[in-house]
């Protein structure tokens, strides 16, 4: 069997292997702990695998392109690799048992009714793929780029879910592609739907949500913010970064209020501002929802931060030395205040009301 493979890539023709492989049964075919980065070095285009395993195999800075996976078997493999390409090929009804994935490209390709179990998915590109009715038990999913896939009825049990990626917007010189992050799979088109488009924002139920919204520039802090975000997460809550240099179009900062509306409460760090000023300004001049400002002691609040004196559910700045500092008291100095304010916010948006009587009014001197 491995050498007809071997023989197929050889002689560069495809064929070699397909027709051998189609005489057989194809649950009879496997490969054995077989290191593919060592014998390809070329591109597989339109090579069918359909039902073969693939038992503690290594997959490497590999690419195949139009082949057909369809029913294989995945067990105990390590894909990874920067270069490693999937792209327009089928996986549909393959299974995946404790494989490792790592910088794997799937663009265009389709994981529909798939099942992974136990598996690392970590820095995979999903654009234009297709994971329908996919299952995940026992999986870790993190640091994906999920723009452009068609995920729907995904199904996830026991799956730690964490950064998956949304870009958006143009790249420039100096910055990448602007993005949104979000801690489940099956609310990325929701949430990239409701930030693009402002028709959407009637379907918000805010009294449901879970989200917390975080904003600040945290070029030069991610530690900070990764810490955030993972105490966040240990509290139930998924968060949702926002982080541009300069939103100053009004499509992002409708964008901005659009994932505010998703939100139950904002963080945001006033430490060295750039685009707070005026992401904060759109938020509380058209939404009451709780904002929980902080700010490292060595920087000061910026100048026209005065503005939020007037409205009452925005928490006094919590000055800090150090972000662990902010992790020992953030339930009572973040998550309970702000609880608070959301109640009183709720019970004072749905505060009936009252009329008076003119007659009943005692009249003027």
């Amino acid at each position: 069997m491995l050498e007809v493979f071997l023989d197929s890539l050889k002689k560069s023709d495809k064929f070699i292997w397909n027709h051998w492989k189609n005489s057989y049964d194809s649950n009879e075919i496997a490969f054995q702990g077989i290191n593919f980065s060592n014998i390809i070095d070329k591109t597989l285009i339109k090579y069918d695998f359909s039902g073969v395993y693939f038992n503690d195999c290594t997959f490497k800075d590999i690419q195949f392109v139009e082949c057909n996976l369809e029913r294989s078997e995945f067990n105990r493999c390590v894909i990874e690799g920067s270069r490693s390409r999937f792209t327009d090929s089928n996986f549909k009804k393959s299974n995946f048992n404790f494989v490792e994935f790592s910088q794997v490209g799937f663009s265009g390709s389709i994981l529909s009714n798939c099942v992974f179990k136990n598996c690392q998915l970590k820095e995979l590109n999903f654009y234009e793929a297709s994971l329908i009715k996919s299952e995940f038990y026992d999986c870790l999913i993190v640091d994906c780029d999920i723009f452009g896939a068609n995920i729907w009825s995904i199904i996830s049990e026991n799956t730690t879910q964490k950064d998956l990626k949304i870009p958006f917007g143009q790249k420039t010189i100096n910055r990448d592609k602007e993005q949104i992050t979000i801690d489940d799979i099956e609310l990325a088109n929701i949430v990239y739907l409701l930030a693009v488009n402002s028709n959407f924002t009637k379907f918000i139920n805010q009294s449901k949500s879970n989200f917390v919204l975080i904003l600040g520039r945290f070029g030069e802090n991610l530690e900070r913010l990764r810490k955030i975000k993972e105490k966040l997460r240990k509290e139930n809550f998924s968060p949702i970064v926002f982080d541009f240099e300069s939103p100053d179009t009004l499509d992002l900062i409708e964008m901005i209020i659009l994932l505010s509306l998703l939100s139950k409460f904002i963080i945001v760090d006033l430490s060295e501002p750039k685009s707070v000023p005026a992401e904060l300004q759109a938020i509380l001049s058209t939404l009451m929802i709780p904002v929980v400002p902080i700010l490292n002691r060595n920087s000061t609040v910026y100048g026209t931060y005065s503005f939020t004196n007037r409205y009452s559910w925005v928490l006094p700045v919590l000055i800090f030395d150090n972000i662990e500092e902010v992790l020992k008291v953030f339930k009572k100095a973040i998550i309970d205040p702000a609880n608070d304010l959301y109640e009183e916010i709720f019970k004072l948006k749905n505060k009936k009301t009252g009329t008076r009587e003119a007659k009943d009014i005692e009249t003027d001197d």
